[in-house]
């Protein structure tokens, strides 16, 4: 990996990172360094490189909108970044969007965010992979012992399960 890219990823990860409009997709490189960091913490939780589901979801897709099927089979405006559908303390999970520091949640996600605390769910707006690394923290503080018996009990899951063959955009090989 290139040292810029290193470098790069180190200052999205520590919250340093700086919004220029020739920089491409600083939201979509926080998103990523958090997904990575979550992987190496919590292997048994996350999905896996390989498309093996787990319980970190994310929501987010950029073309989503422009896909007028997907708006007919319920796609929507507003859904935060990222879903952590574990339950545990009073909430249902843990929706979190990130945002680059000058810019603000839409109104859309503002809507959706109020709705899912309606619904049980703990939000967060995060401007930084680390702050998204505390709320995560956060929450699995309000409950460790119950986080524990089900972290055990995916581990127990996850090794039961047979060996899957890579899927084939997963191969090196391919030309």
């Amino acid at each position: 990996m290139p040292w810029k890219t290193t470098r790069k990823k180190y200052n999205i990860l520590i919250g340093k990172e700086k919004v220029s409009k020739k920089r491409g997709h600083p939201e979509r490189d926080m998103q990523e360094s958090f997904v990575e960091w979550f992987r190496k913490k919590y292997p048994y939780l996350a999905t896996t490189e390989d498309g093996e589901p787990g319980l970190l979801i994310s929501t987010h897709g950029e073309s989503l909108l422009k896909n007028r099927r997907l708006i007919l089979m319920g796609a929507c405006r507003g859904v935060a970044d990222m879903l952590l559908s574990l339950r545990l303390g009073n909430y249902a999970g843990l929706y979190i969007e990130f945002k680059c520091h000058p810019r603000k949640a839409s109104k859309e996600q503002v809507v959706f965010m109020k709705m899912a605390e309606i619904g049980g769910y703990k939000t967060e707006l995060c401007y930084s992979c680390q702050e998204g690394m505390k709320a995560i923290e956060d929450y699995f503080d309000q409950d460790r012992g119950a986080l524990a018996v089900i972290y055990q009990e995916l581990f127990q899951f996850r090794c039961a399960q047979p060996e899957r063959a890579k899927p084939k955009w997963h191969r090196k090989d391919r030309r």
